[in-house]
């Protein structure tokens, strides 16, 4: 159901940022990359601030997607359990968003055409980063990201502060909840 609802809502806009409640948080994310790979067979880097590549790998095998489409940028697998395989690439350091945007570019330059970049869980960036640095990295990822033909998505869960703070740079703009499934904002 939730699919329907996403269909083409990051092929369409340019930034969308999704704003979903902690319960629709996994469902919402795995439903993202199921919607641009199966649904629209379109190359997806995918930034895991949430789950780890083996997690998300799971996760794609039992709904029957091949992740050959998707390069993943995983900041939460520690570096004694790295290993290098196609397509992964690990940050060791979530707070080093120079890194992750360094990396983003460096795989947007492989990926010709259309493309999404994905980002969850944007407000686990606060952890390792103040409020002020994580809305500059999110202007700079969806300018560097627009340079390269490539619409992004960004999934977070509820943070006054942070949305107030980010909303003004997305085109597009979903809240989800588990009693009204979809609100678009904007």
């Amino acid at each position: 159901m939730m699919q329907k609802i996403l269909d083409n809502l990051c092929i369409d806009s340019k930034s969308t940022l999704i704003i979903s409640s902690p319960e629709l948080l996994e469902e919402t994310i795995d439903e993202i990359i199921d919607m641009c790979i199966k649904g629209n067979n379109l190359p997806t880097i995918y930034i895991s601030l949430n789950k780890t590549y083996r997690s998300m790998e799971e996760t794609l095998k039992k709904k029957g997607i091949k992740n050959d489409f998707i390069f993943f940028i995983d900041c939460i697998t520690k570096n004694g359990e790295m290993k290098h395989e196609r397509n992964v690439y690990y940050i060791e350091d979530p707070s080093d968003l120079t890194k992750i945007g360094i990396t983003v570019g460096q795989i947007l330059n492989i990926i010709t055409g259309r493309k999404v970049l994905v980002i969850d869980e944007l407000k686990t960036l606060l952890f390792y980063n103040d409020l002020e640095t994580v809305v500059k990295f999110v202007r700079s990822i969806i300018g560097q990201a627009q340079n390269f033909s490539s619409n992004v998505c960004i999934i977070t869960t509820e943070d006054k502060k942070l949305i107030d703070s980010v909303e003004g740079i997305f085109d597009k703009i979903i809240r989800m909840d588990v009693y009204h499934p979809i609100k678009h904002l904007r």
